[in-house]
């Protein structure tokens, strides 16, 4: 029994490792943050009362710790007034200086909050700062109180405006297209030894691997349909308009042909070389069009096109505690998928040759 598991502990690690993300991916909440504000500009010189709308908040809770500013650069502006009326909404005011320097006026701030209870947050560039009154008298950087960054909770999802709870599809979309990657680059691979050795027992590999890498591609395929639809709009909008989901559509379509192929040649040795050869094809340009093309034009996925990475947008450390594994964890359950099938086609071969 200890020499079983010992041998298969790829596989028991795999699925511990997928049955982990799972259970994170559906039982942590989102971290707190802000989801809207109102209003969202107003001009030097003037007070405004800004009400703030929280996301899994506490502000009720926080009490007197609860502190709210306006930042530009080096420029905290802070609220000199504050009340809760719940936990979810907040009234700020702000005095907007009428001596404020050219470099500060007409700009983009964030807005930041902090409380014992939720730690500190930011919605990025979502307060304007008009030219209103203007004053002669010097300006000083205000001071900015010490602000104590705690994370109350030993890990939640990082809060993002427009991804909300659809940021837990990260533990599942983008690692089954990780390994669909890993799968069909395993199939090349023995697509490229099976014609140097001409050995079946590779292109059973290939053709295996590049069946469960397919599962994978659909998989996260569907799964990104289901973020997009989301945090894009309605598919029509964006699904055969967008260079990467092109992409991966035609390398898909490419590696369905390749299946197609495979089913129309009767001789097992014209099918196993002719297939490889047509393996080799779908994966440059699976490759071509997934990470190559994207990078050259402009995409909503994160990473590409300008559009900034995962690393920068949506992962912060404690998320990538769960990420990397998942990651791994899809990666071997799909090469176990693929060695199941690689058995049983060895297999169903052997018991054929018996008859025979």
């Amino acid at each position: 029994m200890i020499k079983q598991m010992y041998k298969r502990w790829w596989k028991v690690t795999g699925a511990l490792l997928v049955l982990y993300s799972i259970l994170i991916g559906l039982a942590v909440p989102v971290g707190p943050g802000l989801s809207n504000l109102s209003p969202k500009e107003a001009k030097t010189g003037e007070e405004v009362l800004v009400r703030l709308q929280g996301y899994n908040t506490h502000f009720r809770e926080a009490g007197s710790s609860l502190r709210v500013w306006l930042r530009h650069k080096d420029l905290y502006l802070q609220a000199d007034q504050i009340h809760s009326s719940s936990d979810w909404h907040v009234l700020a005011r702000f005095h907007i200086p009428a001596n404020l320097p050219e470099a500060y006026r007409d700009q983009v701030y964030d807005v930041i909050v902090n409380d014992d209870e939720d730690g500190t947050f930011i919605l990025p560039r979502a307060f304007s700062v008009l030219s209103g009154e203007t004053s002669g008298e010097a300006f000083e950087l205000p001071a900015v109180e010490s602000v104590k960054n705690n994370d109350p909770q030993w890990f939640n999802f990082p809060h993002r405006v427009v991804l909300y709870e659809t940021i837990r599809n990260l533990l599942f979309h983008v690692p089954m297209w990780f390994a669909m990657t890993l799968l069909l680059t395993f199939s090349f691979a023995y697509a490229i030894a099976y014609l140097r050795t001409f050995n079946p027992v590779y292109d059973a590999i290939a053709a295996a691997t590049a069946h469960a890498g397919i599962l994978f591609g659909l998989l996260g395929f569907v799964t990104g349909a289901l973020w997009g639809n989301f945090a894009w709009g309605a598919l029509n909008k964006w699904l055969l308009q967008d260079t990467k989901i092109l992409g991966a559509l035609i390398g898909i379509l490419l590696y369905m042909a390749y299946f197609v192929l495979r089913g129309a040649l009767g001789d097992d040795e014209k099918r196993a070389r002719i297939s490889s050869v047509y393996n080799i094809f779908a994966w440059v340009m699976f490759i071509v069009f997934i990470y190559v093309t994207p990078r050259m034009t402009q995409t909503l996925h994160p990473g590409n096109g300008g559009n900034p990475a995962f690393s920068s947008y949506d992962l912060d450390s404690h998320l990538r505690m769960v990420f990397y594994p998942a990651v791994i964890g899809w990666m071997l359950i799909g090469l176990w998928i693929s060695s199941l099938q690689v058995r049983y086609q060895l297999l169903k071969e052997k018991l054929y040759d018996q008859e025979n």
